[in-house]
Parts: C-alpha cells; structure tokens; sequence
C-alpha cells in the first residue's frame, strides 16, 4: 500500500500527504539527506526505487520539482510508478507554479481528493487464511461493504472494506483443504496476513503450516494471528502463541457485539493507517505564538514541544521544521534575558538621596572689590592691571537661620577649621572612618545640594546616613 506522498521544491517540502505512518522524524532525516545527493546531481525524468528499511522510496524530478512517494516492500515498482505519473500530472495541471500548493484553496482541497482517490484504485490487499471452520467467512461479512464481492474460481471471494477511511480488498480462501499448492497463489502481494484459528482446536502441524507460508510466500506481508473462541473456557492462551510463533496474537470472540470495531482497530494498527490530524492544531499554535508575544517564554516552548508531539505522531513534517525552528528562536530570546538579568544584577547603584528637614538661609556675599589703575611717575603709563577679588570664604556669623526651632548655638561655631574637619571627627567618634578628602567631598555635595552653609545639625544627619549606609554594604 502507499503510505506517503511528498513534493519538494528547492530542498524544502511544499506539500505532504500521508495514507499511513512509514518513517519517523529522525528516520526521515536520514532519507532526506540521502535525497539530497540526488537532488543536487539530479537525472531529470528518470524513476528510481530503492529499499530503505522496512519500506520502499519511489522518486523522481521534473521541472526541478522532486516527488517521493514511500510505500511497503510488498508494493511492485510497475503500478507505483504508473501512480507517481498520474499524481505529477495533475500536480502539473493543477499548479503551474509549484508554490501555489502551499496556499489554502479549492485548488489544493481538490488535490487532496485526488490523492484519496488514488488509494482506492490500487486494491491494496488483505488474506484471510486458516483452518477450514475457524471462522474466516465469518470476519469477511462483519467487515465487507456493500459491493458485491468479486469470485475467483468458485474456492475464494474478494471483498471491499473499509479501515479508517482506506478501502482494502480483502479476499477470503474457501476451499476445505487446508493443505491446497493455490494458498500460495493466494498470498501474494497482499498488505496484510490474517490468520484465524479455533483456539478451542488448537493443532500445532496445521497452525505452523500457515505461518510457514507467510514466510516462503508473502515474507514482506504483515501477519497477524487471530485466536478465536476465546468465550469459551477451553481456548488457549493467547500468550502461549505470540511466545512460541513470535508473531502479534489477539484473543477474539465473533459472537462478541463489539467484534467489528476490534478487528477494525487491530488491522488500522498493525497497518499503521494515519488518525485524522487533531484539528485543534491551528488553535494550539497561535496560542504558542501568543505566548511569545507576551514573552511568557517558558510557556510557549511547553506549548510548541506539545505540537512537536503532534507532529511527530502523526508524522506532519511540514509542520514539524516551521515548529522546531521556532523553539531555537525562543531558547535565543531566553538566554538573551538571562544574560541582560545578570548585567542588571552587576550594576553598582547610585546613593540614596539624602533628605534634611531644616531650611537654613544664607545671607549674600560681600560686593566684589572694585579693580584700580596703577601708575608711576617715573615710568610710562603700563597697562591697567585688573586684580582679581580673593575668594571670599563664609563666617559663622554671617550665617541668619529663618527656622525659630534651631537656636543659634545651632550654627557651627566650633574650634574647627573646616566643615569636614568637622565631620571627619563626627564619624570618627561613631567608629566611623572617612579620609578628609571623602569629608570635603561629602560637604561640597550636601551644600550644592540644599543651596546653603551646614549646621550641626546637617553634619549629624550625615553622619548618621554615612554609618548606616556602611553598615548595610558591609
């Protein structure tokens, strides 16, 4: 059967439609990586097949645009080629310009019915064999659709069937001689192998000799063992058959009302027949992409590593680059706020501003000294000479304090002969130790800061500030 149809422009797939699971994403790389050799040195209009692993690739290039189609060993070259023609006509007819096909419209939907189509007329198969009386008719009419069925030499019927949306001719061998040279006929080519038997009428000689067929004559079909009759309480043991023909075994009961669907699932399974994709996925990506745009980075990768999951489950390459490559751009984002955090966390931070709550006014400065001319009677007139005023200092007495709460005791008149010769020793008899150059440093601010001479009180505040700010730092 076919499993996957892949169309790839310039090394990147443009479209994807899958029947079945075949490859997973790290299996996938390695045949595309061994593509890409052939698409690089490319042999235009020329097919190719190869095995690779449990399957077949089928591909080729026309008009620079690269078909794949991957199918089960089983598959014969002849009939997916002539396939592969019919799909690059109408992918041709269809899409002038290759890219096109990744836009969402009516001409992509009718492609995709195309391609269900397609499945349908390749009479994937599917055998019944087992003893006479096991219960093969039985399955054939629980699963068959309404068609009528095709006869082959009046000993076996083909049936249409339906699983999971794929139609399967399953053909059912109804002669009683469970020795007959026709099983060999009978197997092969087909997809898929049922083996049923009476697990109340177990006989290893007839039971090995149909698992023996499978091996000489349909050694690329999947086999599944069917037990049935499992209700009744003298049936073997289901474990005991896959433990000693290392084949998958179901236990079943035909009289059960549920059968149908069971052999439905079992088949859909061993076939690895793809689920319809979660339609919610749309609705999951943009909420990933929300999450970036909030920059709740975290989240959207939970998010995007949840549809990776998807993707790979249901095996959406297409999807799957796009999504990857999103993840690497928020783990970027990530570590770029990690770096800006810690060089935000090295930053030495300015001071604290220093608050007083007294207002202390200044009276003005003496007006400048006038500059004189000077001149001597015995030499000529030199050029005036303009002195200029030495730099006046303030005085402890021209300081006037407007606030009736500080006294004038307040204002510093002490032996010292400066105001950070005044702190430094304020600090000092607090255990506090500041060079005299830090002291002047720390005065010239606090004045430019209140626009006014210190007082006492001022340079206690400091003090104060100074101590607690080491003791925090330290």
């Amino acid at each position: 059967m076919l499993r996957q149809i892949y169309i790839i422009f310039n090394k990147n797939i443009i479209f994807s439609y899958s029947y079945a699971l075949a490859f997973n994403n790290e299996q996938f790389k390695n045949v595309q990586d061994l593509l890409n050799e052939f698409i690089d040195l490319p042999i235009p209009n020329q097919f190719f097949n190869r095995p690779f692993g449990n399957y077949q690739l089928f591909y080729i290039i026309r008009n620079n645009v690269f078909y794949l189609i991957i199918a089960d060993l089983v598959d014969k070259s002849d009939y997916v080629n002539e396939v592969l023609n019919k799909i690059i006509k109408r992918f041709q007819n269809s899409f002038p310009n290759s890219l096109e096909i990744k836009e969402k419209n009516k001409e992509r939907n009718e492609f995709t019915e195309f391609l269900k189509k397609i499945h349908y007329e390749l009479h994937s198969k599917i055998a019944l064999i087992g003893p006479y009386g096991s219960g093969k008719t039985t399955i054939a009419n629980l699963l068959k659709l309404n068609f009528e069925p095709k006869i082959f030499m009046n000993f076996a019927k083909s049936y249409k069937i339906d699983i999971d949306n794929l139609y399967f001719d399953l053909w059912d061998f109804q002669l009683e001689d469970n020795f007959s040279p026709l099983w060999n006929k009978f197997l092969s080519g087909a997809d898929l192998i049922l083996l049923v038997f009476d697990s109340t009428n177990y006989k290893t000689k007839t039971l090995t000799h149909f698992i023996n067929l499978q091996k000489t004559d349909g050694k690329f079909s999947k086999l599944i063992i069917f037990a049935n009759k499992q209700d009744l309480s003298e049936a073997i043991e289901v474990k005991q058959i896959e433990k000693e023909y290392n084949f998958p075994a179901f236990g079943i009961s035909l009289k059960d009302p549920e059968i149908k669907n069971k052999l439905i699932n079992i088949i859909s399974n061993e076939l690895k027949i793809k689920k319809e994709f979660p339609s919610e996925f749309n609705d999951l990506l943009k909420i990933a992409e929300n999450e970036v745009i909030n920059k709740r980075y975290l989240d959207a990768i939970n998010h995007f590593n949840h549809l990776k999951d998807i993707c790979n489950k249901f095996q959406e390459f297409i999807h799957l680059s796009a999504i990857e490559q999103k993840i690497n751009e928020i783990e970027k984002l990530i570590e770029k706020e990690k770096k800006e955090k810690k060089v935000e966390k090295h930053k030495v931070k300015a001071p604290e501003k220093i608050l007083f709550s007294q207002k202390v006014l200044v009276k003005p400065l003496p007006p400048q000294v006038k500059t004189t001319k000077i001149k001597t009677p015995e030499e000529k007139p030199i050029k005036e000479i303009e002195k200029k005023p030495e730099k006046q200092f303030l005085k402890p007495q021209d300081i006037k304090v407007s606030l009736d709460t500080v006294k004038e005791d307040s204002i510093i008149k002490t032996s010292f002969d400066t105001l950070e010769s005044e702190l430094f020793y304020l600090i000092k008899e607090k255990q506090g130790n500041l060079s005299l150059k830090l002291c002047k440093t720390y005065v010239e601010k606090l004045q430019n800061k209140l626009k006014r001479s210190l007082t006492s009180v001022d340079l206690n505040k400091a003090t104060e500030i100074y101590l607690k700010r080491k003791k925090i730092n330290a």
